[in-house]
């Protein structure tokens, strides 16, 4: 693990240049007070990736059984793929064709983690916020980071011109009566209703779709594939109507 938490200490040096200017001063206390060398932990977790508790990152071991199996399929490590996953099965894919370890996998799925430390309990329209985040991190740092969340990040990317990165930065670090109010007073009452509406409606299909635990191999597999079967077809058509209505289509 040391080598995984050197990259949690380079992760969060970024998070706090990028976003500390949006954090309170408890969440940069709960930053600055991390005990690296007790910060990540494997644990048996029924969800494929891993969850915070008690200030630290307990990352799901199920990689071990992951990488296992990933090693027995006829493409391992035959270099193809290369990581822009717009859903899990494709991510899959790519761990296939680099010859993944364990330690790889973690590092891809780290700075997410780093968020959560003080974003507790997202929702998944959150989780599309924290995507979209990860993904311009990854980007101007040239680091590889997973994307585990890319349906909802793509429906952020649609709304985010309506509201600037400023703004959808900011209420990422905010309850959500605190961004409906921030919203409301600086773009109007009809853009925090509609951000609003977005939100139930991604939360509402994540829901439908995504169980409440996933065991093992096979329930990471399963998670996959229930995830790749959300299509936010609602949420879109909901974003189409509301540019028609405000004339925001160019």
């Amino acid at each position: 693990m040391k080598e995984l938490t050197n990259i949690l200490k380079k992760y969060v040096t970024i998070f706090v240049n990028e976003y500390g200017d949006y954090l309170s001063r408890e969440e940069l206390e709960i930053l600055k007070e991390i005990n690296y060398d007790d910060a990540i932990k494997e644990e048996d977790i029924n969800y494929p990736f891993g969850e915070i508790s008690l200030g630290r990152i307990c990352l799901s071991s199920i990689s071990d059984e992951l990488m296992n199996n990933l090693k027995n399929m006829p493409n391992y490590n035959t270099k193809r793929s290369l990581l822009h996953n717009k859903n899990l099965s494709s991510y899959l894919k790519y761990m296939c064709d680099n010859g993944y370890q364990k330690e790889d996998y973690y590092g891809d799925i780290l700075m997410y983690f780093v968020f959560r430390l003080v974003i507790k309990n997202p929702s998944s329209f959150i989780n599309g916020l924290i995507n979209q985040e990860i993904k311009f991190l990854s980007i101007k740092y040239s680091l590889r980071m997973a994307s585990l969340y890319p349906r909802e990040e793509a429906v952020i990317s649609k709304i985010t011109p309506f509201l600037g990165i400023d703004t959808t930065r900011r209420i990422l670090f905010m309850d959500r009566p605190t961004a409906f109010k921030y919203i409301n007073d600086k773009h109007g009452y009809r853009f925090a209703f509609f951000v609003d509406e977005i939100e139930n409606l991604i939360n509402e299909e994540f829901n439908n779709n995504i169980k409440d635990e996933y065991q093992g191999y096979q329930g990471f597999l399963d998670y996959a594939d229930d995830y790749d079967h959300i299509s936010y077809g609602d949420v879109y058509n909901h974003i189409l109507d509301f540019e028609v209505e405000n004339n925001l289509i160019n």
